[in-house]
């Protein structure tokens, strides 16, 4: 049986499934959403005319397509009745036919990278600029991605919840650990899970009260264990955040990676930023410092998640303010743009979205609330006065980390996190103390 003889019989199972079961035709609908999804004119006019039937809420069965297509002149075009009802004598249930209709989509978006491949073979001879040529033809991939995996449709509720059930009790049934990419800081960890059901981690904070350390700290921690993650370095140059990657992995102020720092290094510091060294290229992450964009950003992190063999499990970007969307008018539109975009990620691949947005008092601001609406979990940056023994080595800050849950997974926002920084090296450490009523931790870092 040859591909497409197999294709061809599974829209003939489908349309004879939707003919003889209200649910199967349901169940179609979820998937297929074009006429243009099947090959045969026969099979299109059918499918056009179930579709206007459902539409108006009126059962499909035989006679009410057949007096559809009567009505539209296409009655002869579908084969005429005699086709119609044997299509209803095809093996076929309700049970099969969301596995026919996959059939059915899958070929219909194979036709439809054909053909976008044959117009860019053709085009790519001819055309002089070539970057146009591949932002136009991106953008009609990304929505051939998006239209083969997200459905726009309304569905019944025991179509909803099908696997759900079996993902549910298995959640249940595991016992309470950290999934996925981790903050670094074991208290708060603990107490959010990780970061694997989360859409949007939002880090905000004014200007240069750590938001980027943070961040850092954050990927770092994930990567160390072997989990591969995505970063995208908006703020600043590669040369300076790589440096505090190495002071992170060392346990060393990063103004000892400055010209002239080895003169002030200990021997015991000297080796740990050797090793410190050695070990980073190895770490699972994928860095660009060179997007800017939301469109470039998204077409990098599919591209980068659909060819992986080992799926990164937390995406980081720093830091929103710097992504821009050419087509936006004004800011307020580009942080939309800049949200739409990583919410549509998540909803693609499941990774959770980590970022920073800056907060000052003199824009009491757009970027953080828009940005804490979208996303799911949102910790505050708040500075306090200095403290603790400073050496000459490392700057000691005492800052607070409040925990915001914006979709109240844990009831009440959480106490504020006392957080001490040795700030040079951007590290963050716990200490074991809890409130009164136990409702948050305080952790040093």
């Amino acid at each position: 049986m040859t591909d497409t003889l197999f294709a061809q019989e599974a829209e003939q199972g489908c349309l004879g499934a939707m003919l003889i079961n209200a649910q199967a035709a349901a169940r179609a609908f979820s998937v297929l959403e074009s006429a243009d999804d099947f090959v045969p004119e026969a099979h299109q006019v059918i499918f056009a005319a179930m579709l206007a039937i459902y539409q108006r809420n009126q059962p499909i069965d035989i006679i009410t397509v057949t007096n559809e297509l009567r009505a539209r002149g296409k009655l002869e075009v579908a084969g005429n009745a005699g086709y119609i009802v044997a299509l209803t004598t095809k093996p076929a249930t309700a049970a099969h036919v969301l596995r026919y209709a996959n059939i059915i989509a899958e070929r219909a978006l194979q036709r439809q990278l054909m053909a976008i491949g044959e117009e860019l073979a053709s085009k790519a001879a001819t055309e002089s600029q070539v970057a146009p040529l591949l932002d136009g033809i991106s953008d009609r991939l990304f929505a051939l991605r998006a239209s083969s995996t997200v459905s726009e449709r309304s569905a019944p509720m025991s179509q909803v919840v099908e696997g759900f059930y079996d993902w549910q009790w298995e959640v249940m049934a595991q016992p309470r650990q950290i999934t996925g990419a981790r903050l670094g800081i074991g208290s708060i960890d603990d107490r959010v899970g990780g970061f694997a059901d989360w859409e949007i981690v939002l880090i905000k904070g004014e200007e240069k009260f750590g938001k980027t350390r943070l961040l850092r700290h954050s990927l770092l921690s994930t990567a160390s264990l072997g989990m591969p993650v995505l970063v995208y370095v908006l703020e600043g140059n590669l040369t300076r955040w790589l440096q505090g990657c190495v002071a992170w992995l060392a346990n060393v102020p990063a103004k000892l990676l400055d010209r002239g720092g080895q003169a002030a290094q200990t021997e015991q510091q000297q080796q740990r930023i050797a090793d410190a060294m050695s070990k980073l290229p190895s770490l699972p992450v994928k860095v660009a410092c060179n997007l800017r964009t939301v469109q470039a950003i998204q077409a990098d992190i599919l591209a980068s998640w659909y060819s992986a063999k080992e799926k990164p499990v937390a995406v980081y970007i720093d830091y929103l303010q710097l992504l821009t969307a050419p087509q936006a008018g004004n800011r307020v539109e580009q942080i939309k743009a800049a949200l739409e975009m990583m919410l549509a990620v998540n909803a693609r691949t499941g990774m959770p979205i980590i970022t920073a947005s800056q907060v000052n008092k003199a824009e009491m601001t757009f970027y953080s609330s828009e940005a804490q609406h979208a996303a799911s979990l949102v910790f505050q940056i708040e500075r306090g006065p200095a403290g603790g023994q400073a050496s000459s080595e490392q700057v000691r800050m005492s800052n607070e980390v409040r925990l915001l849950n914006t979709h109240k997974r844990y009831g009440p926002m959480l106490r504020p996190t006392e957080l001490r920084a040795e700030w040079a090296e951007g590290r963050f450490y716990d200490i074991a103390s809890e409130y009164d009523d136990g409702t948050s931790d305080a952790v040093r870092f």
